[in-house]
Order: C-alpha cells, then sequence, then structure tokens
C-alpha cells in the first residue's frame, strides 16, 4: 500500500516542515546550553530548564499545527469524502512532567554520572543527549496529532486506514527496516515509540499501491540480505547490510 503522487508531494513537503522544525529546536537548545557549567551542574541546570521546556513545549504545539495542516491537505490530495477535524495534542501537565524527567536524565544526571568517572566528554555526551530528547518530545506532537487526527476519523467513518512510516531521509536501520514493511500496519501498530533523534513519523494510506522510492529500495535490501535467516539474525544481516551500504 503506499499514497497517490500528490499524497506523497505532501507527506515530502510534511517531512521537510518537521526536519525544519527540529533544526530551529536545536538551535535554541544550543543556545541555552551555553549557561550549562560543568562545574556547578546541579544550579546551572535549576536556572537552565524553565527556557529549555519553554522550547520544547511551544515547538511541540508547533509540530501538531503542522501535522493538522497536512492532515486537511493530505485527505483531500487523497480524494477521501467526508470532512474530518484534526485532533490536535497539545502539552499538559503529564506531559510537562515527563519532559523534565526526560531531559534530566540526558542531561544533568548524564553529566554528574561522567564526571564522577573523570569523562572529559561529560557536558558535549550530556549536550548530545539532551537535544536527541528534546526533539523526540517536539516531534511527538506532530506524530500524535496525525495519530489522533485518522483514530478519531476511523471511529466515526468506520474506515480502516493503514499506515507507512515515513524516515527523516538518513534512519538508522531498525527505523529503515519499519519503513521498508510499506504500509502493512494498522492503528493498533502505527503509533510507534520513537527513539531520542528519531525524526520519523506515520503516513495514513488509504488506498493501494506499490512501494516507491526509498521503501521499495529498503525493501529489496531486506529481501537479498536476510535470505535464509529467521528472527534476530534477519534483523542482523538487515542492518549489516544497511550500514554497509550507507557507510
Amino acid at each position: 500500500m503506499a499514497s497517490t503522487a500528490a499524497g506523497r508531494q505532501l507527506t515530502e513537503r510534511h517531512r521537510q516542515q518537521q526536519l525544519a522544525l527540529r533544526a530551529s529546536t536545536l538551535r535554541r537548545v544550543l543556545a541555552i546550553w551555553g549557561a550549562f557549567d560543568i562545574a556547578n551542574i546541579r544550579e546551572s541546570w535549576v536556572a537552565m530548564e524553565p527556557a529549555l521546556l519553554a522550547v520544547v513545549e511551544r515547538d511541540r504545539m508547533r509540530s501538531a499545527e503542522l501535522a493538522a495542516n497536512y492532515f486537511r491537505a493530505y485527505r483531500m490530495a487523497e480524494g477521501v469524502t467526508g470532512t474530518a477535524a484534526p485532533v490536535l495534542v497539545m502539552p499538559d501537565v503529564e506531559f510537562e512532567a515527563r519532559a523534565a524527567t526526560s531531559l534530566r536524565v540526558t542531561g544533568p544526571y548524564t553529566a554528574l554520572r561522567l564526571t564522577g568517572l573523570r569523562d572529559p566528554r561529560a557536558a558535549t555526551t550530556a549536550l548530545t543527549r539532551v537535544s536527541g530528547a528534546a526533539t523526540r518530545l517536539v516531534l511527538e506532537g506532530g506524530r500524535e496529532t496525525l495519530l489522533a487526527s485518522v483514530r478519531e476519523e476511523s471511529r466515526q467513518t468506520g474506515r480502516r486506514v493503514g499506515w507507512a512510516r515515513v524516515t527523516d531521509g538518513s534512519p538508522c536501520s531498525f527505523c529503515a527496516m519499519l519503513a521498508s514493511r510499506g504500509a502493512v500496519y494498522r492503528e493498533e501498530t502505527a503509533g510507534f515509540q520513537a527513539h531520542d533523534a528519531c525524526a520519523c513519523t506515520a503516513e495514513p494510506v488509504y488506498r493501494s499501491e506499490p512501494l516507491t522510492g526509498q521503501r521499495r529500495e529498503w525493501r529489496q535490501l531486506w529481501n537479498e540480505s536476510t535470505r535464509g535467516t529467521r528472527g534476530g539474525e534477519s534483523i542482523a544481516a538487515f542492518r549489516r547490510a544497511y550500514e554497509g551500504r550507507v557507510a
């Protein structure tokens, strides 16, 4: 299953918009990170955390808005009948608590642990991990809005919708493997948990068509690299083949 050409164009535009948002988030995180003091981790983090959370929450709302616009335009491009309003998933108290915990674990807790081990890369490693957590939290806004919108549409109309994984164009081997399967995912499995720094999203699929683009290439690589293997052995074989190709 795959979307129409018009739908794919909209999906690509949406992917680029979310990537641009991620880049903007990273710039803001980096600017705030200038206040981080590896010699005074706890106190400097207390001063920084509100600004980091504000960036994450604001950009998460923007990610959700982009996904809502995509949902409206995509349904029209796919010729889906009827009307369906997008369901914006906004930050709430539960999200704020989860975001704060994620940033603390990847930021000051990581830095404290590594300084205790006398690792000279403590501050750099903490920045990398905070950046990955922040962008995951931001892009969740778009992913969850798109999934919630299509789920509500399905609930109201009874229409079953397939899902395909859309990567950032340069994914890890596991994300590439999942994308290679095309629109085999259903509502129960489309709400994947993205890893830190992951920019994957999901594309709703209303009609059957052959795999195209990278998905087709990755499917071919899967078929070739996993011949004669099973289970975890297949995943490992695909990872070796994929990483060898993109190295």
